[in-house]
């Protein structure tokens, strides 16, 4: 993707991981919880708003530098 592409806002979500050690099992949990619409995830407007700051995690060319600067 260049950056002359049109941007698709993708209504990232987050979720608080505190110590968890099992990732793959917190990725599957997400995955479940958002498809059935269970409450508890973080939008960008939350972390604006409360002041948070998150770490996005992504294989090279999942869009994580786009993200940050149309979110600038």
């Amino acid at each position: 993707m260049t950056l002359s592409a049109k941007y698709i806002p993708l209504d990232r979500q987050f979720a608080d991981l505190g110590d968890a050690k099992d990732v793959e099992d917190l990725a599957m949990r997400s995955l479940i919880g958002r498809a059935m619409g269970a409450p508890g995830q973080i939008g960008w407007q939350d972390i604006y708003r409360n002041g948070h700051s998150c770490v996005i995690l992504g294989e090279a060319g999942s869009g994580k530098s786009r993200e940050m600067e149309e979110q600038a």
